[in-house]
């Protein structure tokens, strides 16, 4: 199964996203992430926070349409998107798009790509999707693989202090056997050669940021 989150972020363009949905998605929203499911016109499985974002109306709405909503107190040691990703967890899906999780605030959207650890690390293939970026994170057992156009912009950077044995494809600087290290960060502003790319390592984690036309 697929799980599909809708963060409380800014999304500017909801066409950008509809692609994403299919029809199957079990719907996980993180507060006031309810407010874009609503304007998808989609009914969410669950909400989940500390509600201090969403209208008391709009649950009102979803809880008559059967959505589960889980309050949790202001003060409490995981952010509404952490939340959110634990359920998510819970159901083994094979992928999970958090969806409005890359935004203005720099040290909402650096906590979200450090939240894709443990999902990752799971073997979930797990991602930020935004306004202008999806960031995805790469293991030794979770290789990246893009799907774009040519001439696409994506950038690379080391999660952990090393990462060794990185090889890439479809790419028009690739890489082979090389390692990166956190503080040098070379991988910047690399350019899809054909519709598809992929990018294995072999030690570490790497981030993958790719970096799409705004729209």
């Amino acid at each position: 199964m697929r799980c599909l989150i809708f963060a409380n972020g800014e999304i500017k363009n909801y066409n950008r996203y509809r692609k994403y949905i299919k029809g199957d998605e079990y719907i996980i929203c993180a507060d006031g992430g309810a407010r874009h499911v609503r304007k998808l016109q989609l009914v969410p499985q669950l909400i989940i926070g500390d509600m201090d974002s969403v209208p008391l109306e709009l649950l009102q709405e979803f809880r008559a349409l059967g959505c589960v909503i889980k309050q949790f107190p202001t003060e409490k040691d995981e952010v509404d998107t952490e939340l959110a990703l634990n359920e998510a967890m819970k159901l083994n899906p094979r992928e999970i798009l958090v969806m409005g999780a890359v935004g203005s605030r720099l040290d909402h959207t650096l906590a979200n790509i450090q939240l894709l650890i443990r999902p990752v690390m799971k073997g979930i293939n797990t991602c930020l999707i935004g306004n202008r970026h999806i960031v995805s994170l790469i293991t030794p057992s979770l290789p990246g693989i893009i799907e774009g156009e040519q001439g696409d912009l994506l950038s690379l950077l080391p999660l952990t202090p090393e990462v060794r044995g990185v090889k890439t494809r479809g790419l028009k600087w690739n890489l082979q056997d090389n390692t990166f290290k956190f503080g040098h960060p070379y991988g910047i502003s690399n350019v899809l050669l054909e519709d598809n790319a992929a990018i294995k390592i072999k030690e570490g984690i790497m981030v993958l940021i790719r970096v799409l036309e705004e729209v």
